[in-house]
């Protein structure tokens, strides 16, 4: 009797060892899936949401995933967290303070706003408002946005490592205003009816490339003062701007490199810069011909001098009209 009851023990106890055995290799393997990472759904309902979990929420390796269907309220959002946006967001701001931002990041880390292509439209164009607002932070991303008709689309200042990537940012006044926002880099963006499509201010190391820029109708489809130094704007178009493709003022080392600009007055001008290289390029002034007087593929500033200027195996055409004067001596490479 005494030696069954010793062998019902150890059966028992067999058994519960392969059961802790088979849950710890559970958990081992929903760990190993999971990534460590957290989702959560704001505002983002019904079946839709889990379909949407399930088919993204593995491929992220760190941090949590957030869908929303409307910005987080300021003060809410939270480091190395990616917020995808599950629809169009359509808002009527004003230019009061309080009430003219949409999304308002504020003193953050490692934030990823991913519009899905979903919209981010402001009804009715007011000053002073902003789609997204950026300030003393750094590292975050915004990507796949359409963002419409605010006076400012996307803005940063004091932030560092702003990456806007695989947009479309149209009818705002401002596309996307740097200010005092080093290391940051737009790409694969398009950008059309702005007054100004790329203001950098006193912002440097910073990359533009693989972007269009349509029908910038102000000083510039972009724009760079106030010691905005060692940027480079690389493998974009502008074209159909009113006034000035590139104005660049109180700035110094900055590089175009394989850029194809048509239609504006002016192509690219120059005020008070040092050490500028435009390289590899076709600046195309269509409408020079008819208007010589106000037109060039090419303007340096005679009473704002610019040094240091390097040209390399580029177009200006028609190169008989350029204010080439106050730019030093180079050749044009060819026609358009």
């Amino acid at each position: 009797m005494q030696s069954n009851a010793q062998g019902a023990i150890e059966y028992l106890l067999i058994i519960g060892a392969a059961i802790l055995v088979v849950a710890i290799v559970i958990l081992a393997v929903t760990g190993v899936l999971s990534g460590g990472q957290t989702q959560t759904t704001v505002g983002y309902q019904g079946q839709e949401a889990a379909q949407k979990g399930l088919s993204d929420i593995y491929k992220e390796s760190a941090g949590e995933l957030v869908y929303i269907s409307a910005p987080p309220a300021a003060g809410t959002y939270q480091n190395n967290t990616e917020y995808k946006l599950s629809s169009s967001i359509t808002t009527q701001l004003t230019s009061t303070s309080g009430n003219n931002i949409d999304f308002n990041i504020r003193g953050m880390d490692g934030v990823t706003i991913d519009c899905q292509g979903k919209d981010i439209t402001q009804a009715t164009k007011n000053t002073s408002t902003y789609g997204i607002y950026i300030y003393n932070s750094k590292n975050i991303t915004i990507k796949n946005c359409q963002i419409k008709t605010f006076y400012y689309g996307v803005y940063a200042e004091d932030s560092n490592n702003i990456i806007l990537q695989d947009s479309n940012i149209f009818g705002n006044s401002f596309g996307i205003y740097l200010y005092r926002s080093n290391s940051n880099n737009i790409k694969n963006t398009s950008f059309g009816n702005s007054s100004i499509a790329i203001y950098f201010n006193n912002t440097s190391s910073s990359t533009i490339s693989e972007s269009t820029l349509l029908n910038s109708s102000s000083l510039a489809a972009i724009m760079l003062i106030g010691g905005s130094n060692n940027n480079l704007i690389k493998n974009s178009t502008i074209t159909g701007n009113n006034s000035r493709a590139i104005f660049i003022t109180n700035s110094n080392g900055n590089v175009l490199d394989n850029m194809t600009i048509s239609q504006p007055s002016i192509g690219i001008s120059l005020s008070t810069t040092q050490n500028t290289t435009i390289q590899n390029s076709k600046i195309c002034i269509t409408n020079a011909l008819t208007n010589p007087a106000t037109t060039t593929p090419l303007y340096c500033s005679a009473t704002a001098p610019n040094t240091g200027l390097t040209v390399q195996n580029t177009i200006f055409w028609p190169s008989t009209y350029a204010y080439f004067t106050n730019c030093g001596s180079f050749t044009s490479s060819g026609t358009c």
